[in-house]
């Protein structure tokens, strides 16, 4: 389900789910474990269709050139997240306005312009960290992190964990 934006709701259930099971097996675990992932699945699947409604109601109402244009600015986007990306010099870019560009993010993609920055570069982080098994230092560094105590930051308030925790948790898979 990549692309799909998870509420805080969902990642902090995720977060617990996966702390559980790394924890050492007890009697009580199994069914908390059991009970969380129904919860965590739940949660996950409300947060799908809530965003797949949105995105049929509001791709209707779109015309074809805002959806044009929204998609050449995420294009933009991800091929500079290791740039500095401010909300003022994306609109100037593509001869917007920072309320229009603003506009288009919240009614085609359900968050602000900055919101969706921050979401692709720790994705994009997530991402390297995981599967490719750069060190945290190189992936906050590849999305545009100047400081690792700032992505590191980022990182556990979005996910809920910090980026070497998805380290290790990775490493032992």
């Amino acid at each position: 389900m990549h692309g799909v934006a998870w509420q805080k709701r969902t990642r902090s259930l995720a977060t617990e789910l996966f702390q559980l099971a790394a924890a050492a097996e007890q009697p009580v675990l199994p069914l908390r474990r059991d009970g969380l992932a129904r919860c965590f699945l739940a949660s996950l699947l409300e947060d799908y269709a809530n965003q797949q409604l949105r995105h049929e109601t509001l791709d209707e109402a779109a015309s074809v050139w805002e959806q044009q244009t929204l998609a050449q600015i995420c294009d933009y986007i991800s091929l500079q997240l290791a740039t500095p990306l401010r909300s003022d010099d994306l609109a100037l870019h593509f001869g917007l306005s920072r309320h229009r560009l603003n506009e288009l993010f919240r009614n085609l993609v359900g968050q602000s312009a900055s919101d969706y920055i921050r979401e692709q570069r720790l994705t994009t982080a997530r991402e390297q960290i995981e599967t490719q098994g750069l060190p945290v230092k190189v992936a906050a560094h590849n999305v545009g992190y100047r400081h690792v105590s700032n992505f590191t930051n980022a990182y556990r308030q979005y996910f809920g964990v910090t980026p070497g925790q998805s380290q290790s948790s990775s490493i032992q898979q």
